[in-house]
């Protein structure tokens, strides 16, 4: 059977409510370009005040359905004349709910090797993640399958990656996504709230809604809710701390947690994680092969990227990590671009000086 919504790739703005001083609501637009769930009973749910009318299912013979054969019919080109001219969903690069233009939409053209590209210190935990992942999200029905002898407990897939910026744990979770064809919902702590109910209502909302899109939930810089709980210190923390850890236990879908630093883990949470991968600062080896890999998909010439070549850039100054391997490329096909020239590697090699420049002067 279809599924009742659909994961897209959306380019115009997205039409939403927004409630006015005088109690009504007015509809506002902003540019959405981006990866878009279409999913009308969704939006209903998470904004049930929404004017979006009374409209009633149609008949079965206004749908085309043959009653023998449960079979529903292609609409002919006259009929499609007739359907609605937007529907509604959720921008993921906005984090809105609200409409969209029909003719905005077309079908993802998803990279397949993204996950294959990611450069990971362990080969075995790497293929480890991605088959329990791939197995999880493939399971349309996610309730009533785990080993916890109470129901709907501890059937989730829970992912800890913690170790130094620009080491690679946010772009596991997005190379996976993208390989396996899911949507990846990405939040932040301050998007949660700062106390414990505005935490319980909108993570519970977001958990529920991704578990039936089958979508990966990246939790980036959860620090706070990982540390270990302390009697008579920080009760609003402790607090948050226990509403998350509750929701975690009951949550049956793919949840990845990243975090920079955790002085010690609550014990509570580290029973409740599927697989915990620690990520190390770059060492020469790693860095040799992001370097190569961005520079090949920056379309660099391939006898460019010699063994040579990529060595003078691991060792042209600081030990860059791979945010900052990935922003130096960048600029420097941009600045190639800008000149309409090819991107050569000694342009690599300049950018660094050029970008730290005004830091030094600054400090």
């Amino acid at each position: 059977m279809e599924e009742p919504f659909h994961f897209m790739h959306f380019q115009g703005s997205l039409g939403y409510y927004e409630r006015a001083p005088n109690g009504c609501f007015q509809l506002r637009r902003v540019n959405a370009d981006g990866r878009v769930m279409v999913d009308l009973l969704s939006l209903a749910r998470a904004n049930p005040e929404w004017p979006l009318g009374n409209a009633q299912p149609p008949l079965d013979l206004m749908r085309g359905i043959d009653k023998g054969t449960q079979k529903q019919e292609k609409p002919s080109a006259q009929e499609l004349k007739f359907a609605p001219s937007v529907v509604y969903g959720f921008s993921f690069s906005l984090k809105k709910w609200g409409c969209f233009d029909v003719g905005g939409l077309r079908k993802i053209s998803f990279n397949d090797r993204a996950y294959d590209q990611l450069v990971m210190e362990s080969a075995k935990q790497k293929e480890m993640l991605r088959a329990i992942v791939a197995t999880h999200l493939s399971q349309k029905d996610e309730r009533g399958r785990g080993l916890d002898m109470v129901a709907e407990k501890g059937e989730g897939c829970i992912v800890l990656c913690y170790g130094p910026p620009g080491t690679g744990k946010t772009l596991t979770a997005e190379t996976l996504a993208e390989t396996l064809h899911r949507p990846l919902w990405a939040i932040s702590a301050f998007e949660l709230g700062q106390e414990a109910g505005e935490l319980e209502t909108h993570l519970r909302q977001v958990l529920s809604t991704a578990l039936r899109w089958r979508a990966v939930v990246l939790l980036d810089e959860a620090d706070a809710y990982l540390e270990s709980r302390t009697s008579n210190v920080d009760i609003k923390r402790n607090l948050m701390t226990g509403v998350f850890l509750r929701l975690l236990e009951y949550y049956a879908g793919v949840l990845f947690l990243t975090t920079n630093r955790v002085r010690a883990f609550d014990q509570a949470f580290l029973s409740r994680i599927s697989l915990c991968i620690r990520y190390s600062a770059l060492d020469d080896q790693r860095r040799s092969l992001i370097w190569k890999s961005l520079l090949g998909r920056a379309g660099l010439d391939t006898s460019q990227v010699t063994e040579t070549s990529i060595a003078s850039l691991v060792l042209c100054g600081q030990p860059f990590n791979g945010r900052e391997i990935r922003n130096i490329v960048t600029l420097a096909n941009t600045w190639a671009e800008s000149r309409a020239q090819p991107l050569r590697s000694c342009r690599c090699t300049r950018c660094p000086s050029a970008r730290d420049a005004g830091l030094q002067r600054a400090t």
